[in-house]
């Protein structure tokens, strides 16, 4: 099944790259849409907030330690 989206949307300058796409972690179900997204788009992204609400220390620990090694093992970059 094709996905309208990005990749049409390239169609129309005739570009074939692929620009990066960064989902964010922490407003969706990071799995199920890296899963779906992987079968047609390669260059994916995904990030999950670490800001002034939670940073309290440099290094990631608990349950953010737990979120970013799940994003990192959905097959795209995570960044931290």
């Amino acid at each position: 099944m094709d996905h309208p989206g990005v990749k049409d949307g390239l169609k129309a300058p005739g570009r074939s790259d692929e620009p990066p796409i960064v989902l964010r972690g922490h407003d969706s179900d990071a799995k199920q849409v890296i899963d779906e997204a992987l079968k047609t788009y390669r260059n994916l992204y995904t990030m999950f907030k670490y800001n002034g609400e939670s940073l309290t220390t440099y290094e990631p620990r608990d349950e953010w330690i737990t979120n970013h090694t799940r994003l990192s093992e959905l097959g795209s970059v995570n960044i931290s």
